[in-house]
């Protein structure tokens, strides 16, 4: 049973923090529920946060607006699990990420959609700051060459666990290969694309 209070009565006189936070988690519930593709009703999204309409434009400005804040409010939940997982070697680091994204995937369905907004305020590379300063040690460590292409290694494995969060279902259904046992299949390439940019094989040189 919702617990939002109704509209009119003296409960339902929120700080602006709490309306926004309301607006938030109505947005993500509608679309947990019916699919990014689905679109959303900035109405619909007032009624289950029991606010008005105007409030929405008001606070956020745009529907865009508050996915992005929405999203962001997500991602931040999750810091705290992945400082943790930072101070974890290169394969080991980029493994960890993937399996910790992998039990959230709708988070990149959302951003696949704002993506196509092009919403220049939309981050959704935020490792990437770190990924520089990891690259000191992680070439110490032995664990990176040191003429590593670290941001498009960064990026592109990024791409890769973010795309299969999006696609695991799907391609289990297509394939029939239970999406248990594909995660296990998916992780071991991943691992060896990984294997691949740290430990590259070097051609030999001609005597």
């Amino acid at each position: 049973m919702s617990t939002r209070p109704k509209k009119g009565s003296k409960a339902s006189r929120r700080t602006k923090e709490e309306t926004q936070a309301d607006l938030r988690r109505a947005a993500l519930e509608l679309l947990e529920k019916r699919g990014p593709l689905a679109g959303l009703s900035m109405s619909e999204v007032a009624d289950v946060a029991n606010v008005n309409r105007v409030q929405i434009y008001q606070y956020f400005g745009t529907r865009e607006a508050l996915l992005i804040s929405a999203i962001s409010e997500m991602l931040g939940s999750s810091e705290p699990a992945r400082r943790e997982l930072r101070k974890l070697p290169f394969i080991k680091r980029r493994m960890a990420m993937m399996d910790h994204f992998i039990a959230q995937p709708k988070l990149f369905e959302l951003e696949t959609l704002l993506v196509q907004h092009d919403d220049e305020d939309l981050d959704i590379f935020p490792e990437i700051n770190f990924a520089r300063e990891s690259r000191e040690r992680d070439v110490a460590e032995g664990e990176l060459p040191a003429d590593a292409d670290l941001i498009p290694a960064h990026i592109m494995t990024s791409a890769a666990y973010k795309g299969y969060c999006i696609y695991r279902h799907s391609a289990a259904k297509s394939t029939g290969i239970p999406v248990e046992e594909l995660d296990n299949r998916a992780r071991e390439v991943f691992r060896l694309m990984l294997e691949g940019i740290a430990r590259p094989q070097r051609p030999e040189q001609d005597d």
